[in-house]
Parts: C-alpha cells; structure tokens; sequence
C-alpha cells in the first residue's frame, strides 16, 4: 500500500492486506470483525483490538475515511 500524498510504502501481512480487502466496502468494525473471525482462529477481543489498532494507524495516515453514523 502506498500513499502517494505523503510518499510513504506500506508493507501489509496477510490479515492487513485482508482487512484492507474487506473496508473497500464500507462497514461497521464489528461486521469486518465478524468477517475476519469466520477466516481467522483468534479471539474476538484479540480480533478487535486489532483490528482498531490497524484502522488508527491508516486513520492518523489518512488511509481511511471514517462514517461517525451509528
């Protein structure tokens, strides 16, 4: 992953390169957690803190966009 703004290369794992995959759609942390559990053996709040961590850190690069709906 690259951002070209900031002339920045991001090197993905395979479960970043997979969440990356799956926020091409937009959807709620706990469906992409959903998504990722039925592929992944890990606990669900291993899964989500994760997960967090990895939409923060595109966030703070600005990655990612994020809907504040509910």
């Amino acid at each position: 992953m690259m951002s070209v703004e900031q002339g920045i290369y991001y090197r993905l794992d395979e479960v970043g390169s997979r969440i990356w995959g799956l926020i091409e759609q937009p959807m709620e942390v706990s469906v992409l957690c959903d998504r990722l559990l039925e592929e992944y053996e890990v606990e669900r709040a291993d899964c989500e803190s994760g997960v967090l961590k990895f939409l923060d850190e595109l966030l703070e690069q600005e990655g990612v966009d994020v809907d504040g709906a509910v």
